[in-house]
């Protein structure tokens, strides 16, 4: 193995003095790299399977920020993580990498993905004696985030009591009149406690995946169609309880409409005080952007038409303490309008104010087609679908009460790249 070594015992006796202690010098260097070998070597191997536990804990919190809508950045919720497990980032060498979406691998072009890569160089004390001192180790973890099948839910309850239809039972969501509500790829939740929490009446009829009720069901004359419904289940918190309401002093328009003219109107973002109403076939354009309606109603009647992209309706109210603006959408119109994919509105199409009474009731009843990407959040008022019209896109639903008398009610939860938020537990998974 070692020749030269082995030339010294055929030299002559006189040309060997010494030779021992130089044979053992370098054996003795030789032994300490492998004993450096022996040991290190395996140390490396435990590092590794700590940093890769801290990139593969990292990956999934930051996947589930992603999803939950939690205020800080997602690679605060890494970094936090990947610490937590020995691994601060900026801290003893260590860096932690958080790249959504991911730099390499097979995810590079997915929004929904999350890259984490944790690396810290080692000291090899021992095998330094070969020349080999620094170790960079690292360690890469990928999440995707709604990957785990179900979609979440499409449509959330938020009153824990409910309320009373009519003197009866508390009722968080009610089915009224041979609806029928189809849910795709995600399901729904109501956090009413009451023994009618869901109801149905009338020959209705409830396709889902799954349903969650605090409560209990009231099914009166209805059909029924869910692989997993639940009663007695824990509340679902809010996905998008940390997203801050976006606000701005002031107006730009005060009782703002729109009727008919030969072409189609272009409005810009803005404070519209005490109503915005775009009616009699008027056919209008929202530039994209934060549209605030304080007080009043968004009002969309009339057979008009309107085209968004980009674009959240904020209702809220114009003295800061009482009346706020609801939605109201009835009679003959076309819509199409879908929200930011990112921002600090992201996702969600109509916001609610969350200081508004629980006494406030929007609707959407009587168009005749509304093609809706993102979430109608009013945590804190009654929606009320009703009438005929055809939905389409990818919609989300969530609101304090919920009443539903239309006659065709679709939710998709396959959709992706909308900016939503997971309604739900996160179905994050380890991808990579």
């Amino acid at each position: 193995m070692f020749p030269w070594i082995a030339g010294f015992s055929r030299t002559p006796r006189s040309r060997r003095r010494g030779s021992v202690a130089i044979q053992m010098g370098i054996l003795l260097v030789i032994l300490i790299a492998m004993a450096g070998l022996g040991t290190e070597i395996p140390f490396l191997m435990y590092k590794h399977r700590q940093m890769q536990t801290a990139a593969d804990s990292a990956a999934l919190g930051a996947g589930v920020a992603l999803t939950q809508g939690y205020p800080s950045p997602i690679s605060t919720e890494a970094y936090g993580i990947a610490a937590a497990l020995g691994f601060t980032n900026a801290s003893g060498n260590v860096t932690v990498t958080v790249n959504n979406p991911p730099k390499s691998g097979s995810y590079t072009a997915n929004s929904s993905a999350v890259e984490v890569i944790v690396t810290q160089p080692q000291t090899l004390k021992l095998a330094g004696v070969l020349g080999v001192s620094l170790y960079n180790l690292s360690a890469r973890a990928v999440a995707l985030a709604g990957s785990g099948g179900d979609g979440g839910y499409c449509m959330l309850e938020l009153d824990p009591v409910g309320l009373s239809q009519w003197g009866g039972p508390a009722i968080g969501v009610g089915l009224w009149g041979g609806v029928v509500v189809t849910m795709t790829g995600c399901g729904m939740a109501v956090n009413a406690s009451g023994s009618a929490a869901l109801t149905l009446q009338s020959g209705g009829t409830l396709n889902a995946p799954k349903v969650s009720i605090v409560g209990g069901l009231n099914n009166v004359w209805s059909t029924v169609n869910v692989t997993s419904l639940k009663t007695g289940q824990s509340a679902i918190t809010d996905p998008y309880a940390n997203v801050s309401m976006p606000s701005s002093a002031g107006c730009d328009y005060d009782g703002f409409s729109q009727s008919w003219t030969p072409t189609q109107t272009t409005l810009n973002p803005g404070r519209y005080c005490n109503g915005l109403t775009i009616t009699n076939g008027a056919n209008v354009l929202l530039n994209s952007g934060i549209y605030y309606v304080k007080s009043g109603q968004f009002n969309i009647a009339g057979g008009a038409s309107l085209i968004g992209t980009g674009v959240t309706i904020v209702l809220t109210t114009a003295d800061g303490v009482s009346s706020y603006a609801t939605l109201s959408i009835t009679n003959g119109n076309n819509l199409t309008l879908s929200a930011p994919t990112s921002g600090q509105t992201a996702g969600i199409l109509f916001f609610g104010d969350r200081n508004a009474p629980s006494s406030n009731t929007s609707y959407l009843s009587g168009f005749t087609t509304f093609n809706a990407t993102g979430a109608i959040y009013l945590p804190s008022q009654t929606l009320q679908y009703g009438g005929g019209g055809t939905i389409t896109g990818c919609q989300q639903l969530v609101a304090w009460h919920i009443d539903d008398y239309i006659n065709n009610l679709p939710f998709d939860g396959t959709c992706t790249g909308t900016g939503m938020k997971t309604i739900g537990a996160s179905s994050t998974l380890l991808v990579e």
